[in-house]
């Protein structure tokens, strides 16, 4: 099995190189309507953008600080110039003010999951956050359905990738139908955005990260 390389670019972006000719970049919890971290952010998508060798980036919530269709709008227009194909997983901030329903995201970004191959590796994209609720976790049923219509062009070997909002636990009220339905599967890493402090930790054999993003009180 190939290891995972990390290099933390700043503290809400890391790049994972999954094998010799694919890199990802994972950018936590940009946060657009906080004018710090959109400044930051600007300086980490700069850096990437002189690092071809960085395929494809992965933008975990919270996305937006208001969940307003002008911030997804404005995150978006930050990206158009960067030749990298990017993916989007909402946080709760970017469903608790939301004036309509969950489908504004999906305008703007395409989806609010996502399954992709890089290389030799399968990397899966969820989110539990709840429509116009700020607090606990739930994976949707009908993603959990998708989910069960992609595990079975994953190999039993082949290593898997995890992109959550929230790690795996109790903060999830359904987290172990996700682990369920992926049971037999090598999930290599499980990399989730809501935490007060970055931490590595292990959920039944699962190595996961949670990655303390930008609005953590604990700096």
């Amino acid at each position: 099995m190939k290891k995972l390389f990390l290099l933390f670019f700043s503290a809400i972006s890391i790049t994972l190189s999954v094998a010799q000719t694919n890199k990802i970049a994972w950018i936590f919890d940009p946060s657009i309507g906080n004018v710090s971290n959109e400044t930051k952010l600007m300086e980490i998508l700069a850096d990437i953008k002189q690092k071809p060798e960085i395929n494809s980036i992965i933008f975990t919530g919270n996305l937006s600080v208001k969940s307003s269709s002008s911030e997804f709008d404005k995150l978006k227009m930050l990206l158009n110039d960067l030749p990298q194909t990017c993916y989007f997983i909402p946080g709760a901030n970017d469903y608790k003010w939301l004036q309509g329903d969950a489908s504004i995201f999906e305008d703007v970004f395409g989806d609010d999951k996502f399954f992709f191959k890089a290389d030799n590796f399968s990397v899966i994209g969820l989110t539990s956050a709840i429509e116009r609720r700020g607090e606990g976790g739930h994976f949707k049923y009908e993603d959990l359905e998708w989910l069960k219509t992609i595990k079975d062009s994953i190999s039993n070997d082949e290593p898997v990738i995890l992109s959550l909002f929230q790690p795996l636990n109790s903060s999830v009220d359904n987290w172990f139908h996700l682990t369920n339905i992926l049971y037999g599967k090598n999930i290599v890493a499980a990399f989730s955005s809501e935490g007060e402090q970055t931490k590595q930790f292990n959920v039944f054999g699962i190595p996961s990260i949670s990655v303390k993003g930008l609005t953590s009180k604990n700096k």
